[in-house]
């Protein structure tokens, strides 16, 4: 499961901190802005980010959050093992200054066998094979994990990673969140470089609204 979601996972971070991506593939996913485009007001002393919303549909599963301001569309791909990504690093706060922001969603599927298993022991397995394949990663340096935590969000259990690690020289920080919703599970990556002026204030509060539901479509 986790072999193609990791290297796509790595070969985009890697990628991500050479060059930017122009995506031109349109995705099932739509991100329509919010009432007066801001959501995020912070304290004076922390910078503001403008943001939409997105949602995000694949096999009758809907994943919705809050998304940076952007005009590009998710590349959408379904990899050979089942699972579906959604892929974006074109941010720009207020469709101007350019977020040095990556975003990678996946829908796992199979999700897990969840005929002999709990929704928190299939995030717990999932969790555990990504950490491990990002900890142990040659194409990584000076990897550092600084959370590790069971959580719930909107009724739902939650896992969350933070790892900081070097990528060519770069400080950055992979921010994970896997999402469990009846037999659904989605992952959300963050992968941004710590010296951007506004993502590092907002990643937790982007992780916060995410929110996964059913939809009549297959």
């Amino acid at each position: 499961m986790f072999r193609q979601i990791m290297l796509l996972c790595l070969a985009f971070l890697c990628f991500f901190v050479c060059a930017p991506v122009h995506a031109e593939i349109q995705s099932y996913a739509s991100a329509e802005p919010t009432s007066e485009e801001v959501r995020h007001l912070p304290a004076p002393t922390i910078p503001v980010m403008s943001v939409k919303i997105g949602e995000f549909h694949d096999r009758g599963s809907v994943l919705t959050m809050d998304i940076p301001s952007t005009n590009t569309p998710f590349v959408q791909q379904h990899l050979r093992n089942g699972d579906t990504v959604f892929i974006n690093n074109q941010f720009a706060n207020y469709y101007k200054t350019p977020l040095a922001l990556a975003m990678l969603l996946t829908h796992f599927f199979p999700a897990c066998d969840a005929a002999s298993k709990t929704a928190d022991q299939c995030l717990d397995e999932i969790a555990a094979g990504f950490l491990d394949s990002i900890m142990t990663s040659a194409k990584l340096q000076e990897k550092e994990l600084q959370r590790n935590e069971s959580l719930q969000q909107n009724g739902s259990p939650v896992r969350r990673l933070t790892i900081r690690s070097l990528v060519n020289g770069r400080e950055i920080i992979t921010d994970t969140l896997f999402l469990s919703f009846k037999d659904d599970i989605w992952s959300i990556q963050l992968m941004y470089d710590t010296s951007d002026p506004i993502i590092p204030y907002h990643a937790d509060s982007l992780l916060s609204t995410v929110t996964i539901s059913k939809s009549e479509e297959k």
